[in-house]
Parts: C-alpha cells; structure tokens; sequence
C-alpha cells in the first residue's frame, strides 16, 4: 500500500513502479506486477532494460507455477477415479468437488460429479452438472445424450426431446443412435427408467 500511494504521489519515478512490481510478483499477484514492470519497459531510461528482463521473469514464474496447479489437478483427478475403482464414493466425491473449486470448468469433475448424484437419486442435482458441461462445451454430445436420460427420470419430456436432439449431431455412432433411440419414447415409463447409457470411462493412464 505504501509502495502503491507513494507512485501513485510521483507517478514519474519508475524506480517506484520497479519496486512496486516486484512487491506484486512476491504476492504472486502477477498481473498487477506485470501493469508496473511494462509501464517501465515503455519508458527510455536507466530501468527500461531492467523492466524488460523483469517481464520475462515475471513470464516464466506463471508458467511455473500454472504448471504445477495443473500437475496438482491431474493428481486428484487420478485419487478421484482411485476412489471409484475402490468402490469409495464418497471418498471420489470429495476429490472431484475439489477438482470443481480449483476450476469450476472442468468437465471432467462435473459429468463425474452428475454420474454420482444419479446414483444417489439427486437428480435435478445430476441435470445441473450436465447442463454446466452443456454450457461450457455445446458440442459435448456425451453430456448431452446424459442430459436426456436425467430429463427422462424426471419426466420432462420436453427438456428430454430437446437433449437428445442435440446429442444427435455427434459423428460418434455409439451416440448418435442411442439418441435416435431416445427421441422415439421419450416419455416413456420403460426408456425413463433406463438412465444414462454408460459411465464414462476413467480417463487413468495405461502403467508404465
């Protein structure tokens, strides 16, 4: 704070900016650090140079650091089709709810999540976590094929018609005639109680 009043008193002064960008990049907050480090770099003088490798650096340590939140991620996906393997669910729940508060788009953790609200009855729980996928990817016809057969259980035949309408333009045969099949008794008592066609398959790297 005292950094930030005092260049924003002598705007003039980039050796304030210098130092208040790399008090930011300590916070890790990296695009406030970045505001400052190119506010220099566009100005001639003794700290241009400077600001510039500043930049870099600054660069670099997102990359790193994005790197190792994505490594974190992959991991606990991988305990999270564990647990399933294991037969814990509430322990796959937990690791996929995880998965959904450090990326609230992943659809990787939503459709888990939707599979597991369904085996649980919670239904409309289970048609909003597909229709968050929907939403994220229009073109995710596995959720949308999904998404029917959870509008079908709870006998909303039109939100049913159009789910599987949509899931009708896969180039993925498997799905595209489970969805054909859909659309003739959508509302029917013997295809509702059905569900959804298939799990998805855990996406678990082969062992090495």
């Amino acid at each position: 704070p005292l950094l930030k009043k005092a260049s924003e008193q002598d705007p003039e002064n980039m050796r304030l900016h210098m130092d208040l960008g790399y008090a930011y990049q300590a916070q890790r907050q990296y695009d406030e650090a970045g505001k400052e480090f190119e506010l220099v770099a566009r100005q001639p003088g003794e700290f241009q140079e400077q600001a510039k490798g500043a930049i870099k650096t600054l660069r670099d340590s997102e990359e790193t650091v994005r790197a190792a939140a994505d490594a974190r991620q992959g991991a606990l996906v991988q305990q999270a089709y564990a647990a399933l393997s294991a037969g814990n669910k509430p322990l796959a729940r937990k690791r996929f709810v995880l998965v959904l508060s450090n990326d609230p788009r992943n659809k990787t953790a939503l459709k888990q999540l939707g599979f597991l609200d369904l085996e649980e009855g919670k239904l409309r729980g289970a048609a909003q976590n597909f229709e968050t996928v929907r939403s994220l990817d229009p073109q995710d016809y596995f959720a949308a094929l999904q998404l029917g057969y959870v509008y079908q259980r709870l006998k909303d035949g039109d939100k049913a018609r159009e789910a599987f309408t949509a899931a009708l333009g896969s180039s993925d045969e498997k799905i595209h005639s489970a969805a054909q099949s859909a659309l003739g008794p959508v509302a029917g008592p013997e295809q509702a109680s059905r569900g959804p066609e298939t799990l998805e398959a855990p996406q678990v790297p082969p062992t090495r």
